[in-house]
């Protein structure tokens, strides 16, 4: 082939083509889709806790004209109660979307208002409380929909900026990768149709990352606080702060945490916490298919699995056979992570290899806890794009790649087809159609995502403990 062609291709064309096949799968499926959704997202998990709640903000701030502007026939030491749904349309969604808020001992079409429990950490519930305001329940949920879509493309563009761009590493190809690998991955579509409150946490993170980097302890240490309340699993990197002795830092995510918390009890009450009330010792998980945590898969491992179409719960929820060996393999896969990166954390605690060493952290944040769902995968594109600048290092360094690089490229690319999919799941379930097979239920049954984050682990760790490498 002509030099100059293939200089072409490999440059230009082939980049140009990533670009444009992530540009049809944000707009077929990131908005398209997305915006075929009526109900959900985290503020409809918000809204029934700041209703029962009824605190005083609420009679501040509303007003006739908004969707929740009822609220003012109150006086604002009342809790509604028994909403009659035929006569308040815009609370239907209810219903459907969140049933633990429906009283079990009433007409089933009048909603409870006096479950006080909420969901989640307590920043979802202050980060979504504006959009009570908006006159429809539709109008919020669009304008949600648009503020979770630019945290994610501002999260991208922090993450390619101290990666790429301030490392001189910037070119169109790689510029293209970083797109591809940013769009073209599931749980950042899971997260966006969902508009979990996890993208809000995601880019708490990557400004604690890049404030990190910049060696700004205060910023970085606000918007960690902000994360570890948002979702509690960034609490996950107060004890490696102490680890490396960023006392600033730490100091700085402990008052902004003690701050939230204390706000917390005043308007929510920590006692009210759901989460808080269903955590199980270590070991619980659960079999529920979307949970990709270490305790869920080896659930999964000792269950009966099922694939047919035709009976949907049998796939979400396979039957556990051997509950107890299931139990010991999840303690001893958690307490092994603990005691071994503990250790090596300990030992190479004067290293600089941040970089690593937060992308394991966010890896453990997520497949730690008893149950996590895919939505919570975003965190997971970060060390993906870590190790995809380490590569491009790598290939501008020598000429002639080494085969060793050669097969941690491989795995790489492996992970990440694990983890990401690539293809939007429709195109897979057309396939198997024919069968009556699930394809969801495949995937996530099978625990398939697990086994691509092991892969990553496996790389980062191998990558981490190199004398050479420093991030």
């Amino acid at each position: 082939m002509n030099h100059l062609l293939k200089k072409t291709i490999i440059k230009k064309i082939i980049p140009t083509f990533l670009i444009l096949y992530s540009l049809f799968h944000i707009y077929s499926t990131g908005i398209k889709t997305a915006l075929q959704l009526k109900d959900g997202g985290d503020f409809a998990v918000a809204y029934p806790s700041w209703l029962a709640f009824n605190v005083n903000p609420m009679q501040v701030w509303h007003n006739s004209g908004s969707w929740m502007g009822y609220i003012n026939s109150t006086n604002d030491k009342t809790i509604l109660d028994n909403i009659d749904i035929a006569t308040n349309p815009v609370l239907s969604f209810l219903k459907e979307a969140y049933p633990s808020v429906m009283s079990k001992t009433h007409d089933p079409n009048v909603l409870n208002l006096k479950n006080k429990n909420w969901h989640n950490g307590p920043v979802m519930h202050f980060v979504t409380y504006p959009l009570l305001f908006f006159k429809t329940y539709m109008d919020a949920f669009r304008v949600w929909f648009v503020v979770c879509f630019s945290f994610l493309i501002l999260s991208f563009y922090l993450w390619y900026k101290l990666l790429f761009i301030e490392e001189k590493l910037h070119s169109y190809i790689n510029f293209s990768l970083c797109f591809f690998i940013w769009f073209n991955f599931f749980p950042l579509y899971e997260a966006i149709i969902l508009r979990v409150i996890d993208i809000f946490q995601f880019l708490m993170l990557t400004l604690f990352f890049y404030y990190f980097k910049k060696e700004k302890p205060l910023q970085s240490g606000i918007t960690l606080g902000i994360a570890a309340l948002t979702k509690f699993t960034p609490l996950i990197f107060i004890p490696y702060l102490i680890v490396k002795k960023k006392f600033k830092l730490f100091f700085s995510a402990l008052a902004t945490i003690a701050i939230i918390a204390i706000f917390t009890q005043f308007f929510l009450g920590w006692e009210n916490s759901y989460l808080l009330k269903i955590l199980k010792g270590v070991g619980a998980g659960i079999t529920f298919y979307e949970s990709q945590s270490i305790s869920s898969w080896s659930s999964r491992l000792f269950s009966e699995i099922t694939l047919d179409i035709n009976n949907p719960a049998a796939v979400a929820i396979p039957k556990v056979l051997y509950p107890k060996l299931a139990e010991y393999l999840s303690k001893a896969v958690t307490f092994s992570i603990v005691i071994f990166y503990g250790i090596i954390f300990l030992y190479n605690r004067k290293s600089n290899k941040y970089s690593y060493e937060i992308s394991l952290l966010l890896i453990f944040m997520i497949i730690l806890p008893q149950w996590n769902h895919p939505c919570y995968f975003i965190a997971i594109l970060p060390p993906f794009l870590i190790l995809l600048q380490n590569f491009v290092k790598d290939f501008h360094n020598f000429h002639n790649v080494k085969k060793f690089a050669k097969v941690q490229l491989s795995l790489f690319l492996v992970s990440f087809l694990l983890l990401g999919v690539v293809f939007p799941m429709s195109f897979f379930q057309q396939m198997l159609n024919r069968y009556s097979i699930s394809y969801i239920g495949f995937y996530q049954s099978y625990s398939i995502p697990v086994y691509g984050y092991m892969l990553l682990i496996g790389l980062l760790t191998f990558k981490y403990l190199k004398k050479t490498e420093n991030t």
